[in-house]
């Protein structure tokens, strides 16, 4: 029974604590859907440039995972690429052609086996005169 009380004490502490993993994003996708030049996660080749903002975007949804780790999201599930496409398109609404210094998106899930999970990302726009 110890060994019992304790495998369900670990798992909710786990579960609990959550984890903050880092994704893939097709970055070229999304300089393709906003209309961009480029969307990099460096400062590029840009030398004559002006930075217009810096803009981040979140998602917070539920999801299927164990522990700590999201195996799925339920709803909204938005995909990385369209998260990313949400802080891209505000930053072209205040006059950006391309962005640099992009966070891919980073995901912290809290639950067991059903949960909570909040993703973000982020990047800089600037207008490149180039």
């Amino acid at each position: 029974m110890r060994m019992f009380l304790a495998a369900v004490a670990a798992a909710a502490l786990l579960s609990t604590t959550g984890c903050v993993f880092q994704s893939r994003v097709n970055l070229g996708e999304v300089a393709s859907n906003v209309g961009f030049v480029n969307v990099t996660t460096g400062d590029g080749t840009f030398e004559n440039y002006r930075a217009v903002s810096y803009e981040r975007a979140s998602e917070l949804g539920i999801g299927l995972g164990i522990f700590s780790f999201k195996l799925m999201e339920l709803y909204p599930a938005m995909t990385n690429e369209a998260l990313l496409q949400d802080a891209a398109e505000r930053t072209k609404a205040k006059g950006a052609n391309a962005m640099i210094n992009v966070r891919p998106q980073t995901g912290f899930f809290f639950g067991f086996i059903i949960g909570g999970y909040w993703d973000t990302t982020a990047g800089t726009g600037i207008d490149f005169k180039g």
